[in-house]
Protein backbone atom coordinates (compact mmCIF):
# COMPACT_ATOMS: atom_id res chain seq x y z
CA UNK A 1 0.00 0.00 0.00
CA UNK A 2 1.24 3.72 -0.79
CA UNK A 3 2.01 5.77 2.41
CA UNK A 4 3.50 8.48 0.00
CA UNK A 5 4.68 9.86 -2.75
CA UNK A 6 7.30 12.89 -2.53
CA UNK A 7 9.46 14.68 -5.31
CA UNK A 8 12.69 12.77 -4.27
CA UNK A 9 15.35 15.71 -5.73
CA UNK A 10 14.05 19.58 -6.59
CA UNK A 11 17.34 19.19 -9.45
CA UNK A 12 15.45 16.53 -10.84
CA UNK A 13 11.35 16.54 -11.42
CA UNK A 14 11.01 13.13 -12.96
CA UNK A 15 13.01 11.49 -10.05
CA UNK A 16 10.25 10.57 -6.91
CA UNK A 17 10.36 8.88 -3.90
CA UNK A 18 7.66 6.17 -3.20
CA UNK A 19 7.12 4.74 0.23
CA UNK A 20 4.69 2.00 0.60
CA UNK A 21 4.19 0.04 4.07
CA UNK A 22 5.65 -3.60 2.51
CA UNK A 23 8.45 -4.51 0.20
CA UNK A 24 9.24 -7.07 -2.15
CA UNK A 25 12.70 -5.22 -3.27
CA UNK A 26 16.14 -6.07 -1.64
CA UNK A 27 17.43 -2.80 -0.51
CA UNK A 28 21.54 -2.68 -1.36
CA UNK A 29 23.35 -5.19 1.30
CA UNK A 30 25.89 -7.50 1.74
CA UNK A 31 28.03 -6.40 -1.22
CA UNK A 32 25.54 -7.14 -3.58
CA UNK A 33 22.90 -4.08 -5.34
CA UNK A 34 19.04 -3.68 -5.05
CA UNK A 35 16.87 -4.91 -6.54
CA UNK A 36 15.39 -3.18 -9.63
CA UNK A 37 11.60 -2.91 -10.98
CA UNK A 38 8.17 -1.72 -11.48
CA UNK A 39 5.30 -0.68 -9.16
CA UNK A 40 1.96 -0.03 -10.50
CA UNK A 41 -1.83 0.90 -10.44
CA UNK A 42 -4.04 0.93 -13.28
CA UNK A 43 -2.39 2.89 -15.89
CA UNK A 44 0.18 4.39 -13.12
CA UNK A 45 3.82 2.77 -13.69
CA UNK A 46 6.67 3.51 -11.60
CA UNK A 47 10.15 2.17 -12.41
CA UNK A 48 12.40 1.32 -9.19
CA UNK A 49 15.74 2.58 -9.72
CA UNK A 50 16.80 2.53 -5.71
CA UNK A 51 15.62 1.33 -2.36
CA UNK A 52 16.44 2.51 1.32
CA UNK A 53 14.84 1.46 4.74
CA UNK A 54 14.89 4.85 6.14
CA UNK A 55 13.69 3.61 10.00
CA UNK A 56 10.31 2.17 10.01
CA UNK A 57 9.82 2.92 6.48
CA UNK A 58 10.90 1.50 2.72
CA UNK A 59 11.81 3.67 0.12
CA UNK A 60 11.22 3.31 -3.42
CA UNK A 61 13.51 5.50 -6.10
CA UNK A 62 12.82 6.01 -9.76
CA UNK A 63 10.68 7.90 -12.25
CA UNK A 64 6.91 7.29 -13.25
CA UNK A 65 6.62 6.28 -16.81
CA UNK A 66 3.87 9.39 -17.17
CA UNK A 67 3.21 12.61 -15.51
CA UNK A 68 -0.20 12.03 -15.61
CA UNK A 69 -0.23 8.72 -13.80
CA UNK A 70 1.20 8.53 -9.97
CA UNK A 71 0.35 6.80 -7.15
CA UNK A 72 -2.15 8.18 -4.73
CA UNK A 73 -2.18 7.67 -0.97
CA UNK A 74 -3.48 4.55 0.42
CA UNK A 75 -3.55 3.07 -3.11
CA UNK A 76 -2.91 -0.81 -3.54
CA UNK A 77 -0.12 -1.63 -6.24
CA UNK A 78 1.44 -4.55 -7.43
CA UNK A 79 5.07 -5.00 -7.47
CA UNK A 80 7.08 -6.99 -10.34
CA UNK A 81 11.00 -7.03 -9.23
CA UNK A 82 13.25 -8.30 -12.51
CA UNK A 83 13.81 -11.62 -12.02
CA UNK A 84 16.55 -11.67 -14.53
CA UNK A 85 18.38 -9.38 -12.51
CA UNK A 86 17.73 -10.73 -8.92
CA UNK A 87 19.23 -13.86 -10.36
CA UNK A 88 22.59 -12.53 -12.02
CA UNK A 89 23.19 -10.83 -8.96
CA UNK A 90 22.58 -13.95 -6.30
CA UNK A 91 24.56 -16.04 -8.83
CA UNK A 92 27.67 -13.39 -8.18
CA UNK A 93 27.16 -13.13 -4.99
CA UNK A 94 27.04 -17.62 -4.54
CA UNK A 95 30.02 -17.75 -6.43
CA UNK A 96 31.92 -15.22 -4.00
CA UNK A 97 30.79 -17.70 -1.36
CA UNK A 98 31.99 -20.66 -3.81
CA UNK A 99 35.39 -18.66 -3.70
CA UNK A 100 35.38 -18.65 0.36
CA UNK A 101 35.09 -22.73 -0.03
CA UNK A 102 38.21 -23.19 -2.65
CA UNK A 103 40.69 -20.97 -0.66
CA UNK A 104 39.81 -23.26 2.61
CA UNK A 105 40.08 -26.41 0.04
CA UNK A 106 43.34 -25.18 -1.07
CA UNK A 107 44.83 -24.46 1.97
CA UNK A 108 44.46 -20.74 2.44
CA UNK A 109 41.23 -20.43 5.30
CA UNK A 110 43.76 -18.62 7.29
CA UNK A 111 42.77 -15.68 5.31
CA UNK A 112 39.23 -14.51 6.09
CA UNK A 113 36.97 -12.79 3.59
CA UNK A 114 36.44 -9.08 4.27
CA UNK A 115 34.53 -7.31 1.75
CA UNK A 116 32.83 -8.30 -1.39
CA UNK A 117 31.51 -6.57 -4.26
CA UNK A 118 28.76 -8.61 -6.22
CA UNK A 119 27.84 -6.04 -8.71
CA UNK A 120 27.49 -7.12 -12.23
CA UNK A 121 30.74 -4.76 -13.54
CA UNK A 122 33.90 -5.07 -10.69
CA UNK A 123 32.96 -7.94 -8.88
CA UNK A 124 35.97 -9.13 -5.85
CA UNK A 125 36.12 -10.67 -2.52
CA UNK A 126 38.46 -9.51 -0.48
CA UNK A 127 40.75 -10.89 2.38
CA UNK A 128 42.48 -10.33 5.16
CA UNK A 129 45.66 -11.55 5.45
CA UNK A 130 48.77 -11.80 2.81
CA UNK A 131 50.39 -14.42 0.46
CA UNK A 132 53.62 -14.21 -0.47
CA UNK A 133 55.10 -13.10 -3.80
CA UNK A 134 56.38 -16.15 -5.12
CA UNK A 135 52.95 -17.99 -4.01
CA UNK A 136 50.70 -16.19 -6.01
CA UNK A 137 50.65 -17.78 -9.23
CA UNK A 138 50.43 -21.31 -7.84
CA UNK A 139 47.40 -19.96 -5.45
CA UNK A 140 45.26 -18.35 -8.82
CA UNK A 141 46.00 -21.89 -10.80
CA UNK A 142 44.80 -24.04 -7.26
CA UNK A 143 41.79 -21.86 -6.78
CA UNK A 144 40.94 -22.14 -10.63
CA UNK A 145 40.89 -26.25 -10.45
CA UNK A 146 39.28 -25.91 -7.09
CA UNK A 147 36.63 -23.44 -8.29
CA UNK A 148 36.37 -25.96 -11.45
CA UNK A 149 36.16 -28.93 -9.12
CA UNK A 150 33.33 -27.07 -7.12
CA UNK A 151 31.12 -26.53 -10.26
CA UNK A 152 31.13 -29.70 -11.71
CA UNK A 153 30.36 -31.57 -8.04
Amino acid sequence: KVLKVNPADPENKSLFEVILDKTIFHPQGGGQPNDEGVISCGDAKFKVEDIKIKGTYISHFGKFESEESKFEENQEVDLKVNEELRRLYARIHSAGHLIDVAMIRVGFGHLKPGKGYHFEKGTYVEYIGNVEADKRDKLKEDLNAALKSLIEE
